[in-house]
């Protein structure tokens, strides 16, 4: 599953992008790791299973429950991972719909290049 996240406002350090829908809350990004994946305005977040079911390319991360809120829950980066995302904020119908509930894979890419969530489907 895929959502189109669009840049709402950076810091000298961070950038952050939000969701129309608030399927996914906002995710904050080092602004080293947009121009390492080459994102600019705008980026492709998606979700699966396990990181092996991504195509190479991007960001990708293990993700694991931390804790729940009313509409969403909260995944933290696995502590295996690099570690620059942090925190992923997924709504709970979205999970339900996957069949996911525990840990998840996630993946950042810039929006229509190759390999990314465009070229996936």
């Amino acid at each position: 599953m895929e959502f189109i996240m669009r840049l709402k406002k950076t810091t000298k350090c961070k950038a952050c992008f939000k969701e129309n829908m608030d399927r996914i809350g906002r995710i904050y990004l080092p602004i080293s790791l947009l121009s390492e994946v080459n994102i600019s305005d705008k980026l492709i977040v998606q979700l699966a299973p396990d990181k092996k079911d991504f195509p190479p390319g991007g960001y990708t991360a293990r993700f694991v429950y931390d804790k729940e809120t009313v509409k969403k829950i909260r995944f933290a980066e696995d502590i295996e991972e690099k570690g620059e995302l942090g925190l992923i904020y997924i709504n709970k119908n979205i999970l339900e719909n996957m069949g996911l509930q525990d840990e998840v894979a996630v993946r950042i890419v810039p929006p229509g290049k190759d390999g990314s969530a465009a070229a996936t489907r």
